[in-house]
This record gives C-alpha cells, sequence and structure tokens, in this order.
C-alpha cells in the first residue's frame, strides 16, 4: 500500500485501524490463543482465531474467508475457553469494506450487544454473509462481570 495515494479518508481509516491495533495489541502478543477453524482443515477456505488476555478481561475474534461460494451457508463460530459466568459485550465489530460488500453486510453491526460466554460458547456468532474473496472480521468483545 503506498500511503502517499491515500485520500484524506482513506488516510483516516487507516489511522482508526492502527489506533485499534495499538489497542488490542497486548492481547494478540501476549494473550492465549486458540485456533477455532483450522485453515488446513475443511473446506481450506476459512479461517477462525481467538485471543484471550491474559487476565480474560479482554476477547478478540478473527474470521477470514479466502473466497466468496455463491449460495453459501452461514458460518457460526463458536469460542473456548471463556469464563461460564460472565457476559461479554462487543467493543468492536469491523469488516473489510470491500467493493462488493452487500448493503446488508456494510450496516450489519454487533457493537453493543450483550452475550453470555454460554451463548458464545455453545452457539457462537453467526459470521456475516461474505459475498467477497478475501473477507475478513475482526470483533472485539470485553467481559462484563
Amino acid at each position: 500500500m503506498d500511503l502517499g495515494k491515500l485520500d484524506e479518508k482513506e488516510q483516516e481509516e487507516v489511522k482508526e485501524q492502527i489506533a485499534l491495533y495499538k489497542k488490542i495489541r497486548p492481547t494478540i502478543e501476549f494473550g492465549k490463543f486458540y485456533r477455532l477453524i483450522s485453515p488446513f482443515e475443511g473446506t481450506l477456505n476459512e479461517t477462525s482465531w481467538e485471543f484471550i488476555s491474559e487476565d480474560g478481561r479482554e476477547v478478540i475474534l478473527m474470521y477470514f474467508k479466502n473466497n466468496s461460494e455463491p449460495s453459501s451457508r452461514l458460518r457460526r463460530v463458536r469460542f473456548k475457553y471463556l469464563e461460564e459466568s460472565a457476559s461479554y459485550q462487543v467493543v468492536h465489530h469491523l469488516h473489510t469494506k470491500s467493493i462488493g460488500l452487500n448493503e446488508y453486510v456494510k450496516n450489519y453491526n454487533l457493537e453493543g450487544e450483550i452475550f453470555t460466554a454460554s451463548q458464545l460458547m455453545f452457539a457462537g456468532l453467526t459470521m456475516d454473509r461474505v459475498d467477497a474473496d478475501f473477507a475478513s472480521y475482526l470483533i472485539v468483545l470485553h467481559k462484563l462481570h
């Protein structure tokens, strides 16, 4: 990416992405890492990771899909190793802003939603419908109690 060729809106978006990464970097670097969906098994077309901070207060879910598939089923990603008695609130829900994303996906946002650990581990979260290649999603949750 040539940062010098970005327009003002794109530059602002990059600044926001860097600021978010700086906030979640300790969890990614020092937290526990779990592979929820292996890129080496199944369809070989999707991957999902979970990071839990050292103190358990922050949980990060990353989901990647290489190629969109016509009429594909929605994917539910189930978390692991959460504190069973806790609830978690979504504080960031980001997805690639590819030209191919339809209006539903652009407007689908879980920020502010609260889930119990049981909901996240047994029912999971439904990933947005993917209608563009190389889609990626980042969901950051904070433990409430």
